[in-house]
């Protein structure tokens, strides 16, 4: 029986007699190659013919009158002319002791001038603190003057644009409840629906925002959603605490970072302050092991609380303020830690269940003792027992309804 792709003989190329051996179909590997690709056969000049060299320097010709290399840099880049420096020799930085690698500059130098446009004296490295400069976007440098994302813009030659400006239209508004006038942050929903949904939470009716474009109404810039009284959480969260709104720093550099936490501090990315490092949860295991968390325990502690209590974060932290960082009843204070419960009516009747809040039903923050033996007990045993006149103060006017939130 014959076989269609012999593997014994010469190539059957017929015009030009083909010393190769035969691998398919009767042709030597390169002659069936061709036919496969093209369609046509043609004699085929040797490789490494010792009469042909490349027109551009002495070494053998292989394709199109050129050596391999000068044959695939055409190929590659449609010149001859070598753009890259070769490897080697020491790098053209000042004081710079590495070997080049590109360009006449060591890795780390190349890199640092591909992005900032200058070199920096060796065992430093560039950090970047401050908001972006393109526009009103404030989020922290990353090179060049520019954020992570507005850089990468420039360095693929597109317009900078803002951020997500291609992906949510303008004047969005968020589509998890009918009528929801917030601003679109993800998945066309506002960020606290956003989170409802992912969470798995109940997806509850917002209060409408102030007037305005619903973004935070710092003159300065910024753009983070209103959250209470037409600002973000940070700016909020610093005009409670008396202090002047500015700009926000969502992140330190990595050299800032070292030299708090030298000095023994760190920064909270919420309330915009430097605080002392008992003052942050510090992670126990992984990269960050050692490390400060971005949000000291209180700013923690009062995101939680307005989560499971269905309130605003402006709610928990006005209540903070207006307690004075102390507990209602016996006055002690937990200003640097989570030290206070936001005490609730157990009785209460909205609440869809015991791990999702009405909201309405909140009273006050309470230490740990007064919350759970004091009231809890009184509550329940109290009145077998007599009055106790500080706790009967306390139901009867407590500090939300003394704030006007119920």
């Amino acid at each position: 029986m014959e076989s269609d792709g012999s593997t014994e003989g010469r190539c059957q190329f017929p015009d030009d007699p083909c010393t190769q051996p035969a691998t398919t179909r009767g042709f030597c590997h390169r002659h069936y190659k061709l036919l496969r690709r093209h369609g046509r056969l043609e004699a085929l000049r040797p490789w490494g013919d010792p009469d042909s060299t490349c027109m551009h320097c002495d070494r053998p010709a292989r394709s199109g009158g050129m050596c391999q290399e000068h044959y695939d840099r055409q190929r590659r880049t449609g010149r001859m002319e070598r753009q890259r420096s070769p490897a080697g020799g020491p790098c053209q930085a000042p004081s710079c002791p590495e070997d080049a690698a590109t360009l006449g500059l060591c890795r780390r130098h190349y890199d640092n001038n591909r992005r900032h446009g200058e070199f920096e004296p060796e065992g430093q490295r560039r950090q970047a603190d401050g908001p972006c400069e393109f526009g009103e976007c404030f989020e922290p440098l990353y090179a060049r003057g520019l954020c992570n994302a507005h850089y990468q813009q420039s360095r693929r030659g597109i317009e900078l644009h803002p951020i997500n400006s291609r992906l949510i239209p303008d004047n969005a508004a968020c589509t998890a409840v009918a009528g929801c006038p917030r601003p679109v942050w993800a998945l066309m929903m506002c960020r606290t629906h956003y989170y409802q949904v992912k969470e798995q939470r109940a997806v509850t009716v917002l209060a409408p925002l102030p007037a305005g474009d619903g973004m935070c109404s710092f003159q300065g810039g910024c753009r983070k959603a209103a959250e209470d009284e037409g600002l973000c959480a940070s700016h909020l969260l610093v005009d409670l605490d008396g202090r002047p709104l500015a700009p926000l720093v969502l992140q330190v550099s990595t050299a800032r970072a070292a030299e708090m936490r030298a000095r023994g501090v760190s920064w909270c990315s919420l309330c915009q302050q430097e605080l002392p490092l008992a003052n942050f949860t510090i992670d126990g295991s992984g990269k960050r092991e050692g490390m400060p968390r971005s949000r000291c325990r209180l700013c923690s502690g009062m995101v939680t609380r307005a989560k499971k209590f269905n309130r605003t974060l402006g709610d928990i932290a006005r209540l903070f303020v207006f307690q004075e960082y102390r507990c209602a009843i016996c006055k002690d204070e937990h200003r640097g830690d989570v030290g206070l419960h936001l005490d609730h009516d157990h009785a209460c009747k909205q609440c869809p269940s015991e791990d999702e809040m009405c909201g309405k039903c909140i009273r006050g923050l309470l230490c740990w003792s007064c919350n759970s033996f004091l009231i809890g007990w009184y509550e329940t045993k109290g009145n077998k027992l007599g009055k106790y006149e500080p706790a009967e103060e306390y139901l009867r006017n407590f500090p939300v309804r003394r704030m006007g939130l119920t």
